[in-house]
């Protein structure tokens, strides 16, 4: 088999699910991070790889040339057996990554704007809105669908993790959400590469974002 070739920005945003998830899989794979100053690269390079729709994160695996990060989660997640099974698996799963990552985008594209520290009093009641259809939907299960892992509880990781750096303290009303995130770091794969210093800190978001930017985490007040 040969190796997965990986690549997106040195920073963690829509990467870091799938970097968790080649690391949980544990095959062999190579990781380009394009740095911030490599933009105008990146930008040259992109339509000469032989992408339908080129953009970063991407992953080839052999002649195929994938991109989209819910693109490269379900794949793997077929080929590697995170993908349920049946037709409601498939349903719950893909519901579940799409309503996650609404949370992130919507927290995304506020922290973006110069008006951020403005903006964000208005968006904490959908914030927390979505936190509780995530934890009304995990419920007493161990992962999303059940007891079996999926790809979707990857995104569902680095997301909370996000999340509580956004909001700290904002998994206390649902105790369900802070369990699975402990229980899902303490697997001895996903473990070992966070505490690894291959595994990124931050950023958490675009460099330019007014929350998880810039190049390090902000002082402790």
């Amino acid at each position: 088999m040969s190796k997965y070739q990986f690549a997106y920005w040195n920073l963690r945003g829509l990467g870091q699910p799938i970097r968790l998830m080649l690391e949980y899989i544990g095959v062999p794979y190579d990781e380009r991070r394009f740095l911030h100053t490599e933009k105008e690269q990146w930008f040259a390079d992109k339509y000469n790889l032989g992408f339908d729709f080129p953009n970063l994160p991407y992953l080839i695996d052999g002649d195929k040339k994938i991109t989209q990060s819910h693109v490269i989660t379900m794949y793997l997640g077929k080929k590697h057996g995170l993908a349920g099974n049946g037709d409601n698996d498939i349903i719950k799963i893909a519901m579940a990554e799409g309503a996650i990552k609404d949370i992130r985008s919507a927290i995304s594209k506020i922290t973006l704007n110069s008006d951020y520290e403005k903006l964000r009093p208005g968006f904490m009641p959908t914030f927390f809105k979505g936190l509780e259809a995530l934890s009304k939907f995990l419920g007493d299960k161990k992962y999303l669908i059940g007891d079996k892992l999926c790809y979707a509880d990857f995104v569902l990781y680095e997301n909370l993790d996000v999340f509580e750096v956004f909001e700290p303290g904002c998994l206390d009303k649902y105790p369900n959400l802070k369990r699975f995130k402990k229980d899902f770091e303490s697997l001895p794969k996903i473990k070992a590469y966070l505490e690894s210093d291959r595994s990124i800190k931050w950023p958490l978001n675009n460099w330019q974002a007014k929350f998880g930017g810039g190049f390090e985490p902000p002082a402790k007040k």
